[in-house]
This record gives structure tokens, C-alpha cells and sequence, in this order.
């Protein structure tokens, strides 16, 4: 008798465990969440500047922040500014990631929009002084065999100095991007991005030049070349590092153009070329110097890129 009370409260949980699983799996269950997509990868080649406006003030703080400042001429006001320049020529490679949102309106992936995520470098020129001063001295008198006229001849002595802060710079940037119809074979396509670059290295390369050369300086009606035997051509090239590391902070507006190489090949489907420019401001921030802010332009002139939907 127990054996058959047992027996029953067995089959009664057994029963009872059944009809429950069949009511939940008759539940509907919830459909899994769509979210964004990695849908690219890139690689470019390009450039970029800034255009800064430059002082001899400027010029103070960069000898001021060089690890020896000995090797820089002390007063600038007693040169002539041959010129000063804060564009820069940077080579600047990059890889990124193009990430495709999800469109709640279209129920699918919205392959017009992108976020594009990039880690790249800098490497080239930012502040750059250039510096001379003329010394002159009588040297020679000289008489015109054709006008018996007197000629005084002055030796200049020209001092010429040149600095430029050379940096190499890593970087990570977002942007997003807004296109034209991207299941087209060329699209194009703006946004808004912003990047932060922190130079790792940063230095000032500096050229000294001293040379004496030899001109009539007496008259508009006569030009005197003379080549001395002891013409004197001293130079040096060196270069002192940077106690402060810029840190830069780009917003850029990104302008390009997308070529996909193939419509129907199953590989070359996938492969595109670019091109862009990303005008906008950059903030070249100097720890305990100073912080300079200048129109800023991004070129990506090859930009190849891998589609994986």
C-alpha cells in the first residue's frame, strides 16, 4: 500500500513537472535585441597641419622649455625674424574601425550611418623659427677703371639660426559619419569627429650657420662680387629635447569619397579606396607653457577599406 502511494506521488511530479514545461514553452519568447555591428576595417595614409600665428614671445617659450636652453640664442630682438611658422607637415598613418548602428525605424542595420574608431600617429613639424643678423665692416677701397669713381667694399659677417620642434605623436579618435547611399559603387560623406595625441616625443632640431660674405654697399650704380680666399662657412646641427610633451586636441569635420572596386567579384566586392579632407580646429595644449589654438587640416590621400557585411 505505501509502495502505491509512493508510486502515485512519483507519477503525480511527474506530471505536474511536464505540464508546467509545456505552458512555458508554449510562451512566446522575446526576440533577441539588435544591436550595432563592426561592418569595416581601414587603413590610410595622409597628412595633416595646423596654421599658427608665432611670436618672438613664442619663441622664449620654446627655449625655455628645452632641456638646454644654452643652445639657443638668448634675445631674438636683436635678430632679424626670417620667419616663424606653427604649420606643420605631418605624416600621419591610422587604422580604424567602422561600426554600422541599428535603425529601430527600419528593423535592420542602417549601412548610411557609421562610427568610425581610429588609433594613428603623427610624425613631422610643428613650431618652426628662423633667425639672421648682418654684421658689416670696412674692408677694401676699390677704383673704377672705367668712371675713376670710389668704391668702398664692406665685409658682412651673417648669423643664421634656424629651430624647429619636431614631434611623433599617437592618437585615438571617434567620428561619425553620415553618407549618401552606401549600396551604391561611389558614396560620399561628412560627420563630425574629435581625436586626442599625446606627442611621446618631442624635440627641437636647431641649425647654426656663420659665413662672411663681401658687397659694395656705396652706391646703387655698382654691384661688387669678390670671393675671398678665407671665406669662412661654419655650421652646426644638433638638437635638444622638450621638458614638456604636447598633448593635442583635434574636432574635425571629415569630407570624402568612396570608391568600391567591384560590384560582383566575391573578393574585391569587399575592397574600397578613399579619400578625405577633415578641416577644423586643433588645441596643441604645452604642460606649464602654453596652449595654442589653430585652424587645423586632416588630408587621408589612400584610404583602403575592408567590408565584412
Amino acid at each position: 500500500m505505501k509502495v502505491l502511494q509512493l508510486t502515485k506521488k512519483i507519477v503525480l511530479a511527474v506530471l505536474l513537472t511536464l505540464s508546467t514545461s509545456i505552458i512555458f514553452a508554449q510562451e512566446p519568447t522575446e526576440e533577441p535585441k539588435k544591436k550595432m555591428q563592426i561592418t569595416a576595417f581601414n587603413l590610410e595614409f595622409g597628412s595633416n597641419g595646423a596654421f599658427t600665428i608665432l611670436t618672438n614671445e613664442d619663441y622664449l617659450k620654446m627655449k625655455n622649455s628645452a632641456v638646454d636652453p644654452s643652445l639657443f640664442i638668448s634675445n631674438p630682438e636683436d635678430y632679424d625674424l626670417s620667419y616663424s611658422s606653427g604649420s606643420g607637415a605631418s605624416f600621419s598613418p591610422s587604422v580604424s574601425i567602422g561600426i554600422t548602428p541599428y535603425s529601430k525605424k527600419n528593423n535592420d542595420l542602417n549601412y548610411n550611418r557609421e562610427i568610425r574608431i581610429k588609433l594613428g600617429g603623427n610624425f613631422g613639424n610643428r613650431r618652426s623659427f628662423s633667425y639672421y643678423n648682418d654684421t658689416t665692416a670696412p674692408y677694401d677701397t676699390l677704383i673704377s677703371s672705367v668712371t675713376n669713381s670710389t668704391i668702398y667694399l664692406d665685409s658682412t659677417h651673417r648669423s643664421y639660426h634656424s629651430y624647429m620642434e619636431i614631434i611623433s605623436e599617437v592618437n585615438i579618435g571617434i567620428s561619425y559619419l553620415f553618407k549618401t547611399d552606401a549600396s551604391k559603387r561611389w558614396h560620399f560623406y561628412t560627420g563630425g569627429g574629435i581625436e586626442y595625441g599625446f606627442a611621446f616625443q618631442d624635440y627641437v632640431s636647431i641649425y647654426d650657420n656663420e659665413s662672411t660674405s663681401y658687397h659694395s654697399n656705396n652706391s646703387e650704380n655698382y654691384y661688387v662680387s669678390y670671393h675671398d680666399p678665407n671665406y669662412e662657412y661654419n655650421y652646426t646641427d644638433t638638437k635638444s629635447k622638450l621638458t614638456s610633451h604636447s598633448h593635442f586636441v583635434r574636432l574635425y569635420v571629415p569630407i570624402g569619397v568612396n570608391f568600391r572596386i567591384a560590384n560582383n567579384n566575391d573578393f574585391f566586392k569587399h575592397i574600397n579606396l578613399y579619400a578625405s579632407v577633415s578641416p577644423g580646429i586643433e588645441f596643441q595644449i604645452i604642460p606649464n607653457v602654453n596652449t595654442y589654438t589653430s585652424p587645423f587640416i586632416g588630408m587621408a590621400f589612400l584610404g583602403i577599406r575592408y567590408t565584412v557585411n
